[in-house]
């Protein structure tokens, strides 16, 4: 299982840095500074462009899967707790409902 969860997370950094589905999850936790919230990440998805693109909440699911599975039982205030949380948000109040 630790062999599990050492992946995992090594997969979460490398897509963190190459952006899209951690540049959502950023917005929401306030990443951006001033910017954050439901507000942002709508924002994003429309200038961006990946509000129109179904692949994108596929891949989302598909993360926020991932993440709970592998980083939701971590500690209160672990880094990794908390992006698993604020991808779940993201989630329930924005992508599962977003129209193109």
């Amino acid at each position: 299982m630790r062999v599990a969860w050492v992946q995992a997370e090594e997969g979460w950094t490398k897509r963190r840095k190459r952006g899209t589905t951690a540049a959502s999850i950023a917005l929401m936790m306030g990443a951006e500074g001033e910017h954050r919230g439901v507000d942002a990440v709508r924002r994003w998805l429309r200038e961006s462009g990946y509000g129109t693109q179904r692949e994108f909440r596929g891949a989302f699911a598909v993360t926020l899967h991932l993440l709970e599975l592998v980083f939701a039982e971590r500690p209160e205030g672990n880094e990794w707790h908390e992006a698993a949380r604020q991808a779940r948000r993201t989630w329930d109040l924005v992508l599962h409902a977003w129209q193109a």
